[in-house]
């Protein structure tokens, strides 16, 4: 027996447990085992007790040392796959008479130990019998690739590719699903310091606002406090926050979009602007939904202007003018304005303006000298045009009181005030 003890190296067993002691004696083990009765017999040293490392895995080194002349004293169960990433937890049975003599009042036990044979795998040194509080034996354990540092844990969990959690009924496809929402970046110029771009901390500069918003593929910048921009703005949303002033500055605004801002300078190429108030001295080429014109406005050459419930901002008898590109062609299509409206610069063969008006006064000025022009709605008309081809197709308020639309009710169809009119 001595050769098989030294073969294995585990002579330490062999020569801890002496029964013909009381108590028996330990050597750098938890516990002895007692194989003629069938007893695992925790030290009086032992604070704390794992099931896996201290009992079943103590019992297969003592089974190698010994050279098993004794009928099992243990099985296990578990360990099997559950969902991803996750496996059964390990339950352990006392098997063939085995016991475990232990002092539950001052020994800690991890894991989950029954028997096959007893009510209980537990038992005092007296060996009656001991009910210590049970666990579930519904155990679960992460696969933490050999790291039981909860830190290692929670950076695998961060870690797992999202690719992998698609399903709609998970946390991970849920979490999947936030690379969808709108995002935004944030731009307040008046701050000291710069932030990183979120909502609590803006950056103070433009240039960062938007290398972060290229870097994340973010389309959407919400500014506080005027700017002259400094680089081309393409294919961007700016949503002002207070209706901060934008100046274009001659840079390329392609595609871009701006919401409650004011807007002026000139610019490249063709913009999208909503709610937005267009400043004296602003360029126009793209379309205007909702936006307050108060200036003289002009629009690029070679531009396509569609204005959407444009009105005038200027108070009293004064009123904006948009003049049509010298030197180049213009379209212009201006529907439902209301307020006062000066047209100036119709100077070229293609030039074509279309001014539909819900009220206010419009004037086609005398420096439009070719193209055509269209006044249409309910106006007042001015056309002091000299060579521009106009049509006029406007309703004098005056005549549709005369016509009793104000108030007696005549029933008048609109072609029936044009009529009038004509």
């Amino acid at each position: 027996m001595p050769g098989i003890v030294f073969n294995y190296g585990h002579y330490e067993f062999w020569e801890a447990y002496n029964p013909l002691t009381t108590p028996p004696t330990f050597g750098t083990q938890k516990v002895v085992f007692d194989g003629p009765n069938k007893l695992i017999i925790v030290s009086d040293s032992t604070t704390d007790l794992s099931i896996k490392e201290d009992v079943y895995s103590a019992w297969k080194e003592w089974t190698l040392a010994v050279g098993s002349p004794y009928e099992q004293a243990i099985r296990t169960i578990g360990g099997d796959p559950t969902i991803a990433g996750q496996f059964a937890g390990d339950i352990y049975f006392l098997i063939n008479g085995w016991r475990l003599v232990i002092d539950v009042t001052r020994v800690k036990v991890t894991g989950v130990l029954f028997s096959d044979d007893f009510d209980t795998a537990y038992y005092q040194s007296d060996l009656n019998a001991v009910f210590p509080a049970q666990v579930s034996s519904i155990v679960n354990t992460v696969s933490t690739g050999g790291a039981a540092d909860p830190s290692v844990i929670a950076d695998a969990v961060w870690d797992e590719l999202v690719s992998g959690h698609t399903s709609i009924t998970t946390f991970g496809g849920l979490v999947n699903e936030t690379k969808f929402l709108r995002k935004a970046i944030y731009l307040d110029v008046d701050l000291v310091s710069d932030g990183d771009g979120s909502q609590r901390s803006p950056f103070n500069n433009l240039t960062s606002a938007i290398d972060a918003a290229e870097l994340e593929g973010i389309r959407e910048i919400y500014l506080t406090g005027d700017i002259t921009l400094d680089r081309n703005l393409k294919n961007f949303t700016i949503v002002g926050v207070g209706k901060p002033e934008v100046d274009a500055a001659g840079f390329d605004l392609k595609n871009t979009r701006f919401e409650l801002c004011k807007l002026k300078g000139s610019f490249l190429n063709s913009i999208v602007a909503q709610s937005c108030t267009l400043l004296d001295g602003a360029f126009l080429n793209g379309f205007y939904q909702d936006c307050a014109l108060d200036g003289d406005l002009t629009c690029v050459a070679g531009s396509e202007v569609y204005m959407a419930n444009p009105a005038s901002s200027i108070p009293g008898t004064g009123r904006p003018t948009i003049s049509m590109s010298t030197g180049g062609t213009a379209l212009l299509s201006v529907r439902g304005y209301n307020g006062g409206l000066t047209v100036k610069d119709c100077d070229n063969v293609a030039d074509r303006v279309t001014v539909d008006m819900s009220s206010g006064a419009l004037t086609f000025d005398a420096s439009c000298t070719a193209g055509t022009m269209v006044a249409r709605g309910v106006s007042s008309f001015v056309n002091s045009t000299a060579g521009a081809t106009v049509v006029d197709e406007t309703i004098s308020r005056q005549l549709i009181i005369d016509s009793g639309g104000g108030g007696g009710g005549s029933g008048l169809t609109l072609e029936q005030f044009i009529a009038l009119k004509d």
